[in-house]
């Protein structure tokens, strides 16, 4: 990176964090003030809801005085009042059509919405009002609950107001709200008592809580409210009308009717008129006081704004000042670094030192504790430049000698040969021209399987070290092993550039590793034979049997390793025969039970014949001998061993030993017919055989057949 660009990058990251701070404390100041935005429409929404309720509130009294006197009062008042809450409601519900509702909390909505379902049904209340089919406490109750919802809306809404102060006042609103909707229920209770000259036990109780609860909703409001509110409502209380409402109270509730309901409706009605003046001048102080803190909230932004805007113009004058005078410095101190550096880079003979009448105040204290860095540094790169041709020396020795005794072959990322030694083409038969630009696979050997190669690849891909015996083939086709170390080749970055194959080669060993297991298994063909030629079974069955079971080993899912092992030490399955006399070994009649206990012997004799052996071969051959004779339900023997406790040897052995013995003709019996073979091994499975291993024989027997055609006697 440039000098420029580092400059501007140090100046610009705090530049950078101070603006990304302006932004977020913008953002949150845009916040305040869109929420401010949506204050102002909860408070015109409120104000649509205030004067509906107030309009209810006074239907609601007309109502009960109305119903309270038989329909022979208030019928006028209440159909003129009808028109002006019908004309309020229809206010609110043209103000609703474009107040988005869904921008405030789910519990606004639903209050809202079970408000509107309960106006719904007003015209018909009118209705049974206007026939008195309907109660005055049932009519009460029906305009109480409408205006307590309206107000729970109110309430619900104000949780969306952020601002603490103008939250206050909401919550003082609202409780002033419930305050004067408890008058207006009080007015109607009145009304419909004084009109009946009577108090029944349930409308006293609640004329009684009406009452207790104005003073609750007054204390809550003096909470909330600001002191200017709170002494216009104690103000506009102050009335001689007011304090006769509080004489008929007693009076009623002491059961006294003497006053009529018509001047208590007009007590009332004036108190709820006053409290109306005050729901004004509170709705409209909120109104005033939005718009000051949204002026407020304005003018600080521009303010901050044009803050950010001077200090980001200071840091980038500054900066600019600061990025000039150390350009001019680093141009000064230049000239006098690339002498150095051509030193290093052996440009020069010498190195050259730094003056010492520079005129710069910064540098000018630092040039001699400088010139002795230099100085020092210098003897360092001597010191350096002796080990680094010694290294070399060793370097090219090590090489010398790796390239001598190790056959070398490398290849590139896309798995081409791009070296190969002298020793490495002598294996290989190559000339260094034939292989250089070939594909590696030029010297896989055939029998090494593609996956095989593709796993090596993959794992030396990601950067590891391979180590492992490979397969290759000459150009003559001749085959040669070797033991190999593949190793990627990385840059400083770790960024893999070719791959080195170092090999030792150990063909030979290798050939007489299978020269001596060639001689091994042709041994343990031989004795099988020679214990097969102590009964009537010729050596066929031997090596039918050892090609059966390498079969079934594999459809079993064994490795071919493994399967191939299996193979070459079944032949000694009977091994142990050679301990069975001739006479109950070639009888031509059915055994005794004496003879049959003695037969049965050759398992065991044959597992103790070879079990002390260290080979793998011998060992696979000493299980099979134990254990081709057990069956899979524990009647087998030696040991009665029984399902799963049965090596999977054994298992495989025994369906391959009776299918060949069946079918070949014995001193005791016939060769048996193909059918009833397979019959019998079906009839078998689960108490002889092992169930799997019988029905992946049964589901291949056309391989077994061409086995044992194969290998006729």
């Amino acid at each position: 990176m440039k000098l420029k660009r580092k400059l501007f990058t140090l100046i610009a990251l705090p530049l950078f964090g101070f603006l990304c701070l302006g932004l977020f404390l913008g953002n949150e100041n845009y916040k305040i003030y869109k929420n401010l935005q949506k204050t102002e429409n909860i408070v015109i929404f409120s104000t649509k809801v205030s004067q509906l309720i107030h309009e209810l509130q006074k239907e609601r009294g007309y109502s009960a005085g109305y119903l309270g006197t038989n329909g022979t009062k208030f019928r006028n008042e209440l159909k003129n009042q009808q028109v002006s809450t019908n004309k309020k409601q229809k206010e609110l519900f043209t103000y609703l059509q474009y107040f988005n509702i869904h921008r405030y909390n789910e519990h606004f909505k639903e209050v809202l919405t079970l408000t509107i379902e309960k106006l719904s049904v007003l015209k018909e209340k009118r209705q049974l009002t206007q026939e008195l089919k309907v109660s005055s406490s049932e009519i009460i109750s029906y305009y109480s609950d409408i205006n307590k919802l309206f107000l729970d809306t109110i309430a619900q809404i104000s949780k969306n107001i952020l601002n603490t102060d103008l939250n206050r006042q909401f919550s003082a609103y609202e409780q002033f709200s419930r305050l004067k909707d408890a008058a207006g229920v009080e007015r109607a209770i009145g009304t419909h008592a004084l009109s009946q000259s009577f108090f029944d036990e349930k409308m006293r109780s609640l004329f009684q809580n009406l009452i207790y609860s104005q003073k609750i909703y007054f204390d809550h409001f003096k909470n909330y409210a600001t002191f200017d509110s709170y002494i216009y409502l104690k103000e506009k209380l102050l009335s001689q009308k007011i304090t006769e409402i509080d004489r008929i109270q007693e009076n009623l509730l002491a059961a006294n009717f003497s006053d009529s309901e018509n001047y208590w409706f007009e007590i009332t009605t004036y108190k709820i008129d006053k409290l109306k003046e005050v729901d004004t001048f509170l709705l409209d102080k909120l109104s005033s006081d939005i718009v000051i803190i949204k002026n407020e909230f304005k003018y600080s932004m521009y303010y901050f704004i044009s803050f950010c805007l001077l200090i980001a113009l200071v840091v980038i004058i500054v900066g600019h000042y600061i990025s000039r005078n150390i350009n001019n410095l680093f141009r000064e101190l230049a000239s006098k670094i690339d002498i150095f550096f051509k030193y290093i880079n052996k440009e020069v003979q010498d190195v050259s030192l730094f003056d010492d009448d520079i005129d710069n105040e910064i540098i000018s204290s630092s040039v001699v504790n400088l010139n002795n860095k230099i100085l020092k540094s210098k003897e360092l790169l001597i010191e350096n430049n002796k080990f680094l041709d010694e290294a070399l020396s060793l370097s090219k020795l090590y090489e010398y000698a790796i390239e001598r005794s190790n056959l070398i072959l490398r290849v590139s990322l896309d798995k081409q040969i791009t070296y190969a030694n002298e020793s490495y083409c002598k294996i290989s038969e190559y000339k260094k021209e034939e292989l250089i630009g070939q594909p590696y696979s030029i010297i896989k050997h055939p029998d090494v399987k593609d996956y095989e190669i593709t796993r090596m690849w993959k794992f030396v891909d990601e950067g590891n070290v391979w180590k492992g015996t490979l397969k290759n083939i000459s150009k003559t086709g001749k085959t040669h092993y070797s033991v190999t170390t593949i190793v990627p080749i990385k840059n400083k970055e770790g960024k893999i550039l070719e791959y080195m194959g170092i090999r030792q080669d150990i063909t030979e060993v290798i050939n007489l590793h299978k020269e001596i297991e060639d001689t091994q298994r042709e041994v343990i063909y031989k004795m099988g034979e020679i214990a097969e030629t102590r009964s009537p079974e010729t050596g066929y069955h031997v090596r039918r049997v050892a090609e059966y079971t390498k079969l079934l080993a594999i459809k079993a899912g064994l490795p071919e390793s493994e399967a191939n092992l299996l193979k070459h030490a079944s032949p000694m399955h009977d091994i142990g025969k050679v301990g069975i006399p001739d006479s109950i070994l070639n009888k031509p009649g059915k055994l005794t039970e004496d003879e049959f206990e003695i037969m049965k012997d050759h398992a065991q004799l044959g597992y103790d014949l070879l079990k002390n052996s260290n080979r793998p071969m011998l060992q696979t051959s000493a299980i099979v001998a134990s254990q081709h004779h057990e069956k899979y339900d524990g009647t087998g023997y030696p040991n009665g061993l029984k399902g799963r406790e049965i090596h999977i040897y054994g298992r495989i052995s025994a369906i391959c030993d009776v299918f060949d013995a069946l079918g070949s003709e014995r001193s005791y019996k016939k060769a048996w017919e193909m059918d009833k073979i397979l019959e019998f091994i079906r009839e078998g499975s689960g108490t002889h055989f092992d169930p799997h291993l019988t029905n992946l024989f049964l589901d291949n027997i056309d391989e077994f057949l061409k086995i044992k055609e194969e290998h006729d006697d």
